[in-house]
């Protein structure tokens, strides 16, 4: 009994313990300000889901204006609007350090981005009807998008 005691109040010790790291981590994570002046360790170990994400979306599109050019959509269309739309909904809720405290500029980014998700939700139910001219127009419609909250927001390099 004392042995499963024991192990039980180890347990308990190690569950809180861990919770502990894992909340005051995020706590500090979240107040941190944040800096372009990140370690090659630290970029090797922190993904950047927004990053990630925007290639992710470039990547996708690249296939779908393809497609685009011959107005030829098919289920290979659908696989990558789907692929946009989850890196889309993921990249809509990533901050942006650059802005991250200006609620306006916040305001209008995921704004953009949810203006975008819901011209790709369009496109998906175009393919799926078979409407290929309206689909081509889309990509059109979201490629000016993305040019434009490309030119809006993203963040030099230097």
């Amino acid at each position: 009994m004392t042995r499963r005691l024991t192990f039980g109040i180890l347990t308990v010790a190690m569950i809180t313990c861990l919770t502990l790291i894992f909340s005051t981590n995020q706590t500090v994570h979240a107040g941190k300000k944040h800096t372009h002046e990140h370690t090659e360790k630290d970029r090797h170990h922190e993904p950047d889901l927004l990053h990630d994400s925007m290639e992710t979306m470039g990547s996708a599109f690249k296939s779908i204006r393809r497609q685009a050019r011959d107005n030829s959509f098919d289920d290979s269309t659908l696989k990558q609007i789907q692929r946009m739309q989850t890196a889309t909904l993921i990249a809509m809720h990533e901050s942006c350090d650059d802005f991250a405290n200006d609620k306006q500029r916040v305001i209008e980014y995921r704004t953009l981005m949810a203006n975008a998700l819901k011209k790709m939700l369009d496109m998906e139910l175009a393919v799926l009807k078979g409407n290929n001219d309206d689909v081509a127009q889309m990509v059109r419609e979201l490629h000016a998008m993305m040019k434009d909250g490309h030119s809006k927001f993203e963040v030099d390099d230097d």
